[in-house]
């Protein structure tokens, strides 16, 4: 027994000098390395001193001053930060997470609203049209600003069938150029213009389209008929005027007589518009539709101005094969309401 444990003390003070060997070794070596690459020592009465000539002294700017600070702060800064641990990358992780989840929550929000809005308005322009009933012996000029890139429009397209073909309506249909298809448009720059005067004495009304304007001094949604039902009832109250104009035998020319008026200042016009036509939509929100566009006007034309005093004249009218008709109407200057018109139709 005793043998034994004495075997044992041997074999564990073996093992005890093998390993102080190796640590004290590693000790020489790690300091052999780290100062492997240091000169020998000097003694200090060897080194030969000389007297070295000191400059002035340099003054920093406060610009400078102020770069250095700033640098300073920045390299202090850089030497403070230290690598992210392992709970602020997994937050940094988590919260891009997070922010990549809420975005498209939003991005999928967006689409949901988007696709429901179109089928509201799809559903809506399905709806069959509701007549607008006007008075009688009332004499109107509709004009209706529109366009076909616009997916409102075709409801208020599709109405103006029934005012086209009633005797005591004017109807019009303008389409504006400054939002319209790329291929077969129908816009024209009148059009434009003259919502804009109307955008001006409707007191900032801004532009919008399907727009109805009644006798120059109303307007209302072109798709809604229970506006534009309201509109046609303001305008009963400044009823338009019939305005007789005759034609000059064997000529291209027309003949009509102002009466006598309330003295102001008025303005003549002459519009043509054409027959019904159908097309089919090339581009933009009613892409593929086929629409009946009625009353379209191909031209207008400023006639002249008159101050309300009684005078007759004559004017040239030159109708495309296309042509359904035309219309002279006077408008007064600051208001835009329209007092006379005539309709002349083929």
């Amino acid at each position: 027994m005793y043998s034994m444990c004495k075997k044992k003390q041997a074999s564990y003070l073996v093992v005890i000098q093998v390993v102080s060997a190796i640590i004290i070794s590693g000790f020489f070596a790690y300091t052999a390395y780290a100062y492997e690459d240091v000169p020998p020592a000097v003694p200090v009465n060897s080194v030969k001193t000389e007297a070295l000539t000191l400059s002035e002294p340099y003054k920093m700017s406060k610009q400078e001053s102020g770069n250095s600070v700033e640098i300073e702060q920045q390299d202090t800064a850089e030497n403070n930060s230290s690598p992210p641990n392992f709970f602020e990358r997994l937050w940094s992780k988590i919260s891009s997470n997070i922010a990549a989840q809420d975005k498209e929550k939003l991005k999928e929000k967006t689409q949901n609203k988007i696709k429901k809005e179109k089928e509201e308005t799809e559903d809506y322009l399905a709806q069959p049209l509701k007549p607008v009933i006007l008075q009688d012996n009332v004499f109107y000029v509709l004009e209706l600003f529109t366009t076909q890139a616009c997916p409102f429009c075709p409801k208020a397209d599709a109405m103006m069938e029934a005012y086209a073909n009633r005797p005591d309506v004017i109807a019009l249909s303008c389409h504006v150029d400054y939002f319209d298809v790329q291929q077969g448009s129908l816009s024209q720059p009148i059009c434009s213009s003259r919502q804009m005067r109307y955008e001006a004495s409707f007191k900032g009304t801004p532009k919008y389209t399907p727009q109805m304007v009644i006798n120059g001094g109303y307007d209302a949604v072109g798709y809604l008929p229970d506006k534009i039902t309201q509109a046609f009832e303001k305008a009963q109250e400044h009823p338009v005027r019939s305005l007789e104009v005759s034609p000059v035998k064997e000529t291209n020319f027309y003949h009509v007589i102002l009466p006598d008026y309330d003295e102001g200042r008025y303005h003549i016009w002459l519009v043509s518009y054409n027959q019904p036509h159908l097309l089919k939509i090339q581009d933009g929100a009613n892409a593929g539709r086929d629409i009946v566009y009625y009353n379209v006007v191909s031209k207008a034309e400023f006639l002249g101005s008159w101050d309300g005093h009684s005078k007759g004249f004559e004017f040239e009218v030159k109708l495309l094969k296309q042509a359904k008709g035309f219309t002279v109407f006077v408008q007064e200057v600051e208001t835009g309401s329209i007092l006379m018109a005539s309709k002349n139709e083929i």
